[in-house]
């Protein structure tokens, strides 16, 4: 909810992206509700948040998601949008969360060797030493989960949604 405020108020001109990036949650969404004709910063304000639809697994998505859940904002609102309405509520009570945290385990670890000096181990060097890159992408699909959020009842398939997020961007576009 707080995201879609921010992208909305930078696009209308109401916060610049520094401004955000220098101001508290308090002091940020203050400014949001001045300018807010969602009430999204209102709800948030007095804790009357969105609510689980779907809650699913990544390891239990018929496929490898598709990168555009991660990287086009944009499109993710209209994925939103349409859903919301198939979903029988209006566009802007629907969220579409499913976070991305590739470098969850990236680390730089210094290593004695045993003739005293150190090296640091990082990326393929620290993979090939500990194992981190198959435990850290393990970890990273079992602890991950794709969620859709709603501010008022709704009712969505668990499944449509999960196979919807596999679909390549230009399917995505041809569906919308």
């Amino acid at each position: 909810m707080f995201k879609r405020l921010v992208r909305c108020a930078i696009r209308a001109g109401h916060v610049t992206p520094e401004a955000v990036a220098f101001a508290t949650d308090d002091g940020l969404l203050h400014d949001l509700q001045a300018h807010d004709a969602t009430g999204l910063a209102r709800a948030l304000r007095e804790r009357r948040l969105a609510k689980r639809a779907v809650d699913i697994p990544a390891a239990a998505l018929p496929a490898p998601a598709a990168d555009w859940p991660a990287q086009d904002p944009d499109l993710v609102e209209r994925v939103e949008a349409k859903l919301a309405r198939d979903a029988g509520i209006a566009p802007g009570e629907l969220f579409l969360d499913f976070p991305v945290k590739p470098g969850l385990l990236d680390l730089e670890l210094p290593l004695v060797r045993r003739d005293g000096s150190v090296t640091h181990l990082g990326g393929p060097e620290l993979a090939a030493h500990l194992g981190l890159a198959r435990v850290g992408a393990e970890l990273y699909a079992t602890a991950r989960r794709l969620r859709v959020l709603v501010l008022k009842p709704a009712r969505l398939d668990p499944g449509y949604v999960a196979e919807l997020v596999t679909r390549p961007k230009a399917a995505i576009d041809g569906w919308l």
